[in-house]
């Protein structure tokens, strides 16, 4: 069993409703408690219980098997109204404990060993010396629990996830809690490490859109330290949907706090899960990741063209062949268009990159004969070319195209001004797949690996 230390910091937040927590007798006593309350969001028939004591040494130091004030709180629409009254200790210091939900905790069963789970509790603490005059006394309540967030930001090949589950697979989710500790002592329940059943799945946060790219999870958990996340989900397309179950450990341990939002935030790409961002912020921090602005983040690796001067890029159609209708060009990052096949495309310098895609099985070639060969209209202006060639035959699941059929011969013939290639990553092509691809490319200094068979 392990223990944790925390310290409430008290905080109000944005949209709270304060009001006076009055004797519900008509009886004056001027030594008679008045309590302003700070509850976000409370609503008629709420209650919070409120327990108080004195003493002349330290706050906290000398409770009484009896309470001075046993009182409970309830919300009427306008005000607290307090059964049965509270008073004034008068020449002492008196203090006050209130928790909310008022069942969370009976005052009459010790506040020392209270069980806390996964529900919101709220706790506020007051000391004040009291000699007449000034009966107010304020409780401000902050989050006994923490709250976590998970952000998932899928890429490449994982972009089109679904049926998304997130587990915390290293974390208490029962525990004990010292009400009465000056700094609020925690007694977990379970130890992480020896445990069997210390895994949390995650809350889906509500209203998040989870299409493509982003998922984001909110749940209220113990105050601790963690480590450890399972990730499950789906991806591809309908006809062939896999699945995936990925494990992040956090190099360290990430610490929970009460009354504090933490965000971890995730990168899944490859087969692998990395770390992005963890931040500790208001409870309440309602800042979300923009999900629109995440999957318009294309980090797909298009066959990109760049130059230095002005160029200019079109095919030579050898022996028939027909270019795949498929083929599409974006210039400078922008619209993707439907290539036309007679058409020559500016770019480099202030006209920025050129980049392709596709979707032919067949590639850029039928055979050694019929094949696309590109090429640029200034022989002296030299073009780098960088991507995936993958993505000329299905951009949208480049990390799993089908290449076994897929052809490339003498794509880049005579292309002396080509001075770096582009990835050859694909593992299964047809016969004679690369046949003269970079044919009479005097420009290259260093050839691509070729781990195809």
């Amino acid at each position: 069993m392990r223990s944790f230390l925390f310290t409430f910091v008290s905080m109000m937040a944005l949209l709270m409703l304060a009001s006076s927590c009055e004797p519900d007798n008509s009886q004056s006593n001027n030594d008679m408690v008045e309590v302003t309350a700070l509850i976000d969001g409370a609503k008629p028939g709420d209650a919070f219980s409120v327990v108080g004591w004195y003493d002349d040494i330290e706050p906290w130091n000398a409770v009484p098997l009896e309470w001075w004030n046993d009182a409970i709180c309830t919300f009427n629409g306008e005000r607290w109204m307090s059964e049965p009254s509270m008073f004034w200790k008068n020449d002492a210091t008196n203090h006050f404990l209130a928790w909310y939900p008022a069942d969370f905790a009976q005052s009459k069963g010790g506040l020392e060993a209270v069980p806390v789970g996964s529900n919101d509790v709220l706790l506020a603490k007051s000391s004040m010396y009291y000699n007449g005059g000034d009966n107010r006394i304020a409780l401000v309540f902050s989050h006994l629990l923490a709250k976590l967030e998970v952000r998932l930001l899928f890429k490449g090949k994982y972009k089109t996830a679904s049926d998304i589950v997130v587990s915390a697979t290293d974390i208490c989710t029962s525990a004990t809690v010292n009400m009465l500790d000056t700094d609020t002592f925690f007694n977990l329940a379970d130890d992480p490490d020896t445990s069997d059943d210390n895994t949390l799945l995650l809350k889906q946060k509500a209203g998040n859109d989870t299409v493509l790219c982003h998922y984001q999870t909110s749940d209220i958990v113990i105050p601790q330290q963690i480590s450890k996340f399972e990730i499950s989900f789906k991806y591809g397309n309908n006809d062939n949907l896999q699945s995936a179950q990925l494990e992040y450990e956090h190099d360290g341990l990430l610490k929970l706090s009460s009354n504090a939002l933490h965000t971890l935030t995730l990168e899944v790409r490859n087969g692998k899960v990395n770390f992005t961002n963890f931040t500790v912020s208001e409870w309440n921090n309602e800042e979300s990741c923009d999900c629109d602005t995440e999957r318009g983040a294309d980090d797909t690796p298009y066959l990109t063209f760049t130059a230095d001067q002005e160029q200019t890029l079109s095919f030579k159609l050898n022996g028939s062949y027909v270019l795949d209708e498929g083929l599409q060009y974006s210039v400078n990052e922008g619209e993707w268009m439907n290539w036309d096949p007679s058409a020559s495309v500016s770019f480099g310098a202030g006209r920025g990159s050129l980049r392709l895609r596709g979707e032919s099985l067949g590639g850029t070639a039928s055979s050694i004969s019929k094949y696309a060969q590109i090429v640029f209209g200034n022989p002296t202006v030299p073009v780098a070319c960088s991507g995936d060639l993958r993505t000329l035959v299905d951009y949208v699941n480049y990390y799993e195209a089908d290449t076994e059929n897929a052809q490339f011969c003498y794509l880049f013939r005579g292309c002396t001004n080509l001075i770096s290639a582009p990835e050859l990553p694909a593992k299964k092509l047809a016969e004679r797949c690369y046949f003269g691809l970079f044919y009479g490319c005097a420009g290259l200094t260093e050839a691509p690996a070729l781990p195809a068979t």
